[in-house]
């Protein structure tokens, strides 16, 4: 987490916020998993913005995403986002938004497909540390990426999974 100041005319307060790159990937586990226009919507801007590094990105996704009931991330499709409707978006997105909107469908969907398709290639490492969790146990050593095994290990949404089991997670 970071800190990040933010004020008007009073003392400027801290808020805590995730760092970028896990804002990323939990703006695009929401498309891959629900399939709403709303969450296609919040994770344009992200898709669209200077890419962070997509190996933590990927990293992130994985372990956030294997957190929530089925399906897993290692069957996260780009194709979610098409299942996104014109109705849907009109209902979800331009209902609420702000006029004019920022993004079109369209828009938010070559976006999402274009970092999708990069964030979705999962590495050996991914799958094993996904086949590990499978099998009950927590991995983070298989993951690519070093200095977040405590972090992973201690992830509270995935020693519910063991506990409780993948499918009894609650969507959030």
């Amino acid at each position: 987490m970071v800190a990040a100041p933010f004020g008007d005319d009073r003392s400027t307060p801290t808020m805590q916020m995730l760092q970028f790159r896990e804002l990323v990937a939990s703006k695009l586990v929401a498309p891959a998993r629900r399939r709403l226009a709303r969450d296609l919507f919040d994770a344009a801007p992200v898709a669209g913005s200077a890419a962070p590094d997509l190996d933590i990105v990927r990293t992130v996704l994985v372990v956030r995403g294997a957190g929530y009931p089925p399906p897993s991330p290692a069957t996260y499709s780009i194709g979610v986002v098409r299942c996104v409707t014109p109705s849907a978006w009109k209902s979800q997105v331009l209902a609420l938004a702000r006029r004019p909107c920022p993004v079109t469908l369209g828009g938010a969907q070559a976006d999402a497909v274009r970092l999708l398709s990069q964030v979705l290639e999962l590495e050996p490492g991914h799958l094993a540390f996904l086949k590990a969790l499978a099998d009950g146990e927590i991995r983070p050593e298989t993951l690519p990426l070093d200095g977040i095994h405590d972090r992973v290990r201690a992830n509270p949404a995935l020693r519910r999974r063991l506990q409780a089991g993948a499918e009894f997670l609650e969507e959030r």
